[in-house]
């Protein structure tokens, strides 16, 4: 009888072992809490992290695992500046600090003021594909963006209302979201269209699907002329910080409280250690692989999307 109660204990301790959740995809990439802004350069694979109080960035060069940093490197930002965000691409590093635009070579290690762009108060920059950089910012008190790549002239195109997010869909067109008038996207002649009158305060695009944050809800709804909004359950006052599509197709929502897969409507938790799951997420972006990487109180996570 002992003999049998001993087995039956056994089973239960080794069932209980087999149905606990395996947290070897949550890796610690960074164990410091001590940067504001992040970036991630997918064709280098290299983690920017700056720290205004410290008036630094920080790159973390990631191992081909992309969990270890091989490599870390500090740049100081020039003048002692504030910094207000800050991207990366071709090997340059491009810096908004104190309302002037900086240029940064990793290759030669100096700064250069860069001066071709007219924007007298710089909001945003964003990367783009096919090598450009996207500023956004006030030009004469109206609001601008400027293309620009390396090779041709900076593109002037004026925005009608101030956007509160710009997104780029899979086909590379250009949109902007207001939080009272709509949503608008670029045409082929650089003209703004208003596309629904939908508002809201991030934009996100996966294939065939557009994604509206607002209020703390996510909406989703198929690309096409009768657009129709439907809310992502269980996500309520919940703050979105991105959507990705990983190289499988599946779509991933990343919020404050977790990582979340999204399959034809419905949402299912990725699991996650005890110490984060009380911890906001700060940001999420996502690599070429099947990796997403989280920020959050306690670091940086590389997390593996199985």
């Amino acid at each position: 009888m002992k003999k049998i109660l001993a087995f039956a204990l056994l089973f239960i301790m080794l069932l209980i072992i087999s149905c606990k959740p395996s947290f070897e995809n949550w890796v610690v990439v960074y164990d410091k809490k001590d940067y504001d802004l992040i970036q991630y350069d997918e064709q280098t694979d290299v983690i920017w992290l700056s720290n205004n109080f410290a008036k630094e960035i920080l790159s973390l060069h990631l191992e081909e695992t992309k969990v270890n940093p091989t490599r870390k490197q500090k740049v100081y930002i020039p003048n002692e500046a504030s910094l207000t965000t800050f991207c990366i691409l071709n090997d340059v590093l491009w810096v908004i600090a104190d309302n002037e635009l900086f240029k940064y070579s990793l290759s030669s290690n100096t700064w250069e003021e860069f001066g071709l762009i007219d924007i007298d108060s710089f909001l945003r920059c964003k990367v783009l594909s096919q090598g450009q950089i996207l500023f956004t910012g006030t030009t004469d008190n109206e609001y601008v963006n400027v293309i620009y790549q390396q090779k041709h002239n900076p593109i002037y195109i004026n925005l009608p209302y101030e956007p509160y997010d710009i997104a780029q869909d899979l086909s590379n067109q250009l949109w902007f979201i207001t939080t009272e008038n709509g949503i608008w996207k670029l045409d082929n002649n650089n003209q703004w269209i208003l596309w629904k009158p939908i508002n809201g305060e991030r934009l996100f695009f996966t294939t065939d699907i557009l994604w509206v944050a607002k209020d703390g809800l996510l909406y989703y709804s198929q690309m096409g002329n009768n657009i129709n909004l439907e809310v992502v359950d269980n996500l309520v006052y919940d703050l979105t910080l991105s959507v990705y599509q990983s190289e499988d197709g599946r779509i991933w929502i990343v919020t404050q409280s977790g990582i979340w897969e999204f399959d034809n409507g419905a949402i299912k938790k990725i699991p996650q250690p005890k110490h984060i799951g009380h911890i906001n997420i700060q940001h999420g972006f996502n690599s070429t692989t099947n990796t997403l990487f989280v920020s959050t109180e306690n670091g940086i996570y590389a997390v593996t999307l199985k």
